[in-house]
């Protein structure tokens, strides 16, 4: 059976199975003492807080633990980086208050909290609500990842330990549990990640797309943004002649061009193609130059669902369609949509099994005009040398010319990856 996890290293955390007992917060004890004597100087806004300075739930309220594991969780992701706030600092009370809603932080949980750190447990370093909000977010890349696990993991433990409490506090400590089960998730690599956003930000062009990444349960590798789909999308967006009208008036006789994406996956190169085209017609408006131009982003079914859903909060219903196309049986798509073929069609990351070479190739044929373009993007997997070339043969074999190829690199969960970039046109 095919394992996805074959296909990358996730990065292993190692995680003490020693008892871990509670975090007590050193508040003003001699710890921080020692901080105001070292750093007398340095404005305390400046000076970095630890897992000590978090307050342990066998002594804080369930409202201020439940603060402080919303305050850890990971942010939207930028192009496969997440910005944990080290470079921003927030200030005016109209960003604190924005920040807190989108951390789903309530009024009353704010209150709590700086009680927690003016009163209840007095730290001088985390005393105001600006202190907290600026401070203890950064502790996700200020501190290792296993003093933070030790910290969500002596959360765990005590509420499995206190499930069954008074009533009142039960619902609140299973919110505890889950936040903290989460936190422990977004710390273990990308294969145990919950689901979660991710925004992408292209030169050239001017929106910022925003993808929904289901977790991955069952492995289901459509349901990640690949790195190949970031870099073919830079490709394409950042180089105005890949939306030339008049270079397809020979193609396409009915001035429409048709797109076809193979594989969507979460949909980044169709709705980054569909974007740009919408942002270059609203500019050609002005000048009297309308272009109409269809694009489908193809999936298997259990990925389509979420595809529609990115197609949709991207603004993009009407300029864009998502729906099925199995590489191994189109007649479903042929009969909603017809044998119409396509002026370009866009391919990320399309080879990890055996089978796909063959599949991929097939799709071109049946749907790639003559004369039409092919936007290829490919990791370079030592794995998959062997169907990399068997890509190449059978392009060749169905006359496919290459009229552009180089290499690149870009980003992945996992780090820097090569690609080869290719573009093919189908021979007349």
């Amino acid at each position: 059976m095919f394992d996805p996890l074959d296909l990358y290293d996730s990065p292993v955390v190692e995680v003490s199975h020693n008892v871990v007992e509670p975090y007590v917060s050193t508040g003003s004890s001699k710890v921080n003492e020692q901080k105001n004597k070292y750093f007398f100087e340095e404005d305390e806004e400046d000076i970095p807080i630890t897992v000590l300075d978090l307050p342990a739930i066998k002594y804080a309220t369930p409202n201020v633990v439940l603060t402080v594991l919303k305050l850890l969780r990971s942010d939207t992701q930028l192009n496969f980086k997440c910005d944990n706030g080290s470079n921003t600092k927030i200030e005016s009370e109209e960003d604190i208050e924005t920040f807190c809603i989108k951390r789903e932080i309530s009024k009353t949980c704010q209150d709590e909290i700086v009680d927690w750190y003016v009163n209840r447990w007095p730290n001088s370093l985390l005393n105001t609500l600006s202190k907290i909000v600026n401070k203890i977010p950064k502790l996700k890349t200020t501190e290792s990842k296993d003093k933070l696990l030790g910290y969500y993991t002596s959360i765990v433990r005590y509420c499995e330990q206190h499930k069954q409490t008074e009533e009142t506090e039960v619902s609140t400590l299973e919110l505890i549990l889950k936040e903290a089960s989460l936190r422990i998730s977004e710390s273990c690599g990308r294969t145990a990640f919950p689901s979660m956003y991710r925004d992408f930000q292209f030169n050239n062009l001017q929106k910022v797309i925003q993808l929904f990444e289901p977790s991955m349960t069952a492995d289901n590798l459509g349901w990640k943004t690949w790195g190949a789909s970031m870099v073919l999308s830079q490709t394409l967006v950042e180089d105005d002649i890949n939306f030339d009208f008049n270079s397809f008036i020979n193609i396409n006789k009915q001035k429409k061009l048709r797109v076809l994406e193979l594989g969507s996956g979460t949909g980044l190169v169709g709705i980054a193609w569909a974007i740009k085209w919408k942002e270059l017609k609203e500019h050609n408006r002005q000048n009297d130059k309308s272009i109409d131009m269809e694009i489908h982003l193809t999936d298997l079914p259990d990925i389509v669902t979420n595809l529609k859903k990115n197609v949709t909060n991207n603004d993009l219903d009407g300029w864009a369609f998502a729906d099925t196309l199995d590489w191994t049986d189109p007649s479903s798509f042929i009969d909603q949509y017809g044998e119409e073929q396509f002026d370009v069609i866009l391919v990320a990351d399309p080879i990890y099994s055996p089978d796909h070479p063959q599949w991929v190739v097939n799709m071109i044929d049946k749907f790639l005009t003559p004369g039409g373009i092919c936007h290829f993007e490919i990791p370079i997997r030592d794995k998959y040398a062997k169907e990399r070339q068997v890509l190449v043969d059978l392009l060749e074999e169905n006359k496919f010319k290459v009229i552009e190829s180089k290499y690149e690199e870009g980003n992945d969960d996992w780090g820097l990856v090569k690609y080869l970039y290719r573009k093919i046109i189908r021979k007349k």
